[in-house]
């Protein structure tokens, strides 16, 4: 079937990879708006944020972000998604849903790391970089507060069961993501620069790096 669909897009788009993408995605049920947009920058071309996308600002609904972030408007229903996993896993693991999702921005204007010649998914306002969760105290539960960079490592300490508790959320948090199958793109700690956040975009192919 894989072999059917791939001759499929080859023989309706005769073009470079992006429309090619675009076209595979679409005949597979996967469509998404960006796909068939190019990331690529000609040599010594000054990088900037594609001018024709439809940026709207957006601050979570079902979970607060720590600050409104910038994005591209069919990837609101990406984040609207993520908000409903971070609120059901906080409920399982804390008793109620995060206060604030803590970030460290989507929109941004640059490349991807390591390139000059390819634009991030951030300069598309196709990408959040999340480093934390923070539960606010109430007068029956304690404040919490979830950093990637401090509670992705596993807990060297067995007997340290709010460690514990913070590492299994996060451990939970990803392998819902990536089952929900809600973004194409998944980078997280363990991979350069990424130490202390949780990328996540919808770039036009899959990848999943930690």
């Amino acid at each position: 079937m894989i072999r059917v669909l791939v001759l499929a897009a080859l023989l309706a788009c005769a073009c470079g990879r992006y429309e090619f993408a675009a076209k595979w995605n679409e005949l597979r049920g996967d469509s998404y708006p960006l796909d068939g947009i190019s990331r690529d920058l000609p040599d010594g071309a000054a990088v900037q944020c594609p001018p024709e996308l439809h940026i709207v600002r957006y601050r979570g609904e079902r979970v607060a972000f720590s600050s409104p972030v910038q994005v591209v408007e069919p990837f609101v229903d990406k984040l609207r998604a993520l908000e409903n996993i971070v609120a059901e896993l906080g409920t399982l693991h804390f008793g109620r849903a995060p206060d604030r999702l803590l970030h460290f921005g989507a929109r941004v204007c640059r490349t991807v790391r390591g390139s000059s010649r390819r634009l991030s998914e951030h300069a598309l306002g196709n990408a959040l970089d999340v480093s934390g969760f923070e539960w606010k105290r109430t007068r029956a539960q304690p404040a919490v507060r979830i950093s990637i960079h401090r509670d992705w490592p596993i807990p060297t300490d067995p007997e340290d069961q709010a460690a514990q508790q913070r590492h299994a959320f996060l451990k939970a948090l990803t392998d819902r993501i990536k089952q929900a199958d809600i973004f194409r793109g998944i980078i997280g700690p363990g991979r350069e620069g990424h130490a202390d956040h949780l990328h996540l975009d919808h770039a036009p192919w899959s990848y999943t790096l930690f």
